[in-house]
């Protein structure tokens, strides 16, 4: 929905458009917090994986370290038993010593003019980690005509 909207938006009043992530905003939130050197950020995809991205946040920058991606919960732990440092929403929740961060609007506000990377809104796509997979209802039995 928020791509579609962006999408009208865009030919309604040709604004730039960016796509920032929400792991990039929690990253960027960290730094803003103290927190540096690298981190794994992690959110809940549920089905017990996790969307799974690293950040380096050394110095005023912050440098993507491995791209987004689903994880296992045992790989996560596996991450924070190395020493990992493990940040997200709700990380807490599944991994102790974790450390909460919710997205913040102020932090995407203040990650906007340091990106130059705007795009057409018709090019922008949503992130699919996993393949769909539901099943389609079946077609209702047909009734008898009533008489």
């Amino acid at each position: 929905m928020a791509i579609a909207l962006t999408q009208g938006w865009q030919l309604a009043v040709g604004v730039k458009v960016l796509g920032i992530s929400s792991a990039e905003v929690l990253a960027a939130q960290a730094q803003r917090e103290g927190i540096e050197g690298a981190v794994s950020v992690v959110i809940d995809a549920q089905r017990n994986e996790f969307y799974l991205v690293r950040f380096d946040l050394a110095g005023p920058g912050m440098t993507q370290l491995e791209p987004l991606r689903l994880a296992q919960i045992s790989e996560i732990h596996a991450l924070q038993e190395s020493g990992a440092r493990i940040i997200g929403p709700e990380a807490p929740k599944h991994f102790a010593g974790a450390e909460g961060l919710f997205p913040s609007a102020t932090i995407l506000a203040q990650l906007v003019p340091q990106r130059l990377d705007g795009v057409p809104a018709q090019d922008l796509e949503p992130i699919y980690l996993r393949k769909t997979s539901f099943v389609k209802a079946t077609q209702p039995a047909a009734r008898p005509a009533s008489q």
